[in-house]
């Protein structure tokens, strides 16, 4: 990984280097996907552009990315970098301790060889270690405090930052989603192609283990008794299940015991493109996360124009129809009103909202090049390509 130091040329376009940290995947979804997009912006823009990887899927050595694969391999990449120039743009959430410890010694490395650093806070307003009077929380003011400026994904999460101890002037609420990342629709796997010749409806999920809960197959959990209910009236009912990670084999083990299976396709982890076709071609998107953050995929759903159902929450779209978390009976009531009302439900949903945050991409990416939002906005790809070229 070379470049030089961070500049700013002639132009006015800021060249520094980049580097990001976070859940990059494989596997895909909400976080990763956006660093995905990113950075292929950025590299289009002519950006030099890295990402250190300590998401789940690290060891998985994706070929883009450096993964982390001790703590000395953070240590050592984030020192280095942050030494020849590149601004530091981390990915994290207050979920565990050892996120927020991350976030500490990143911040310390690079405040000592006089680097910038930012954070991408990612995920909802209520995070166990957000707020909360503890030692952690307490620990947590040190990178919220020492950013340059935080982006997160709403007013609501903002506001728990300011309380957390962030300069609120320092925080930009920009949704982690937006329309590049529908541009690329990609083919169905064939198992799936076939499970959709013999289902109908077909509904679709993304799900994943979160072990931070107590009860980390809660999606499954609740999902399987819904679609029981629901086989009295749509008796070739099917459900298409993407991701799960290593939890796949247990979650064919839940299916079995409750009579499922035959309604049920785990397609297990998707590159983001296959995972769109599946959306796309559902008749319902549902999300039954017992605690959910500002879902991407619920977004990417209704920008597809799928129905969806999800478990409540005060960030999701107001078309979104909810019901309460591991309730489900009323998970079934859900799905069978947007069942009912497909048709109309589809006719109302569009790109619209995929694109309303356009501008707001903007500015992350003028703060990430070193830039005042609005300031003439971002500078372009020509002008930075150019820039690169001069040095």
């Amino acid at each position: 990984m070379t470049a030089p130091r961070s500049t700013t040329e002639r132009t006015g376009a800021s060249v520094r280097p980049l580097l990001l940290i976070g859940p990059y995947p494989p596997p895909f979804g909400g976080p990763g996907v956006h660093m995905v997009y990113l950075k292929r912006q950025l590299a289009a823009m002519g950006v030099t552009c890295e990402v250190l990887n300590i998401g789940s899927g690290r060891r998985a050595g994706a070929g883009d990315a450096i993964s982390m694969r001790s703590p000395w391999d953070f240590v050592h990449t984030v020192l280095d970098s942050a030494r020849r120039g590149y601004h530091v743009h981390h990915f994290f959430n207050v979920e565990s301790h050892r996120a927020i410890i991350l976030a500490v010694v990143a911040t310390v490395l690079t405040r000592v060889v006089g680097g910038s650093y930012s954070i991408a806070f990612i995920g909802g307003p209520r995070q166990r270690h957000l707020g909360r009077r503890s030692l952690w929380a307490w620990i947590n003011r040190i990178p919220l405090g020492a950013a340059d400026f935080l982006i997160c994904n709403n007013e609501s999460v903002k506001a728990a930052l300011t309380r957390a101890g962030a300069d609120e002037r320092k925080i930009y609420p920009i949704e982690n989603f937006h329309a590049a990342q529908l541009a690329d629709v990609g083919d169905l796997p064939q198992s799936v192609t076939a499970f959709l010749n013999t289902h109908d409806p077909v509904l679709a999920t993304v799900v994943h283990p979160r072990f931070e809960t107590g009860i980390p197959h809660h999606e499954i959990e609740t999902l399987l008794p819904a679609l029981d209910r629901l086989r009295t009236t749509h008796p070739s009912l099917g459900c298409v299940v993407v991701g799960g990670s290593d939890a796949v084999d247990r979650y064919r083990q839940l299916a079995s015991a409750a009579g499922m299976s035959a309604a049920m396709c785990f397609a297990g982890e998707l590159a983001h493109e296959q995972c769109l076709a599946v959306i796309r071609q559902a008749s319902v998107f549902v999300r039954a996360y017992l605690k959910d953050g500002s879902s991407s995929s619920v977004r990417e759903a209704l920008a597809l124009g799928v129905p969806t159902v999800a478990s409540e929450n005060p960030q999701h779209p107001v078309d979104v129809l909810q019901f309460t978390p591991l309730d489900a009976a009323q998970l079934a009531d859900a799905l069978r009103d947007a069942l009912s009302r497909s048709g109309p439900l589809r006719n109302r949903l569009d790109l619209q909202h995929a694109v309303d945050n356009d501008d707001a991409h903007e500015v992350e990416l003028a703060l990430l090049l070193g830039r005042s939002p609005g300031a003439d906005g971002p500078a372009s790809a020509t002008t930075i390509t150019a820039a690169n070229a001069e040095r």
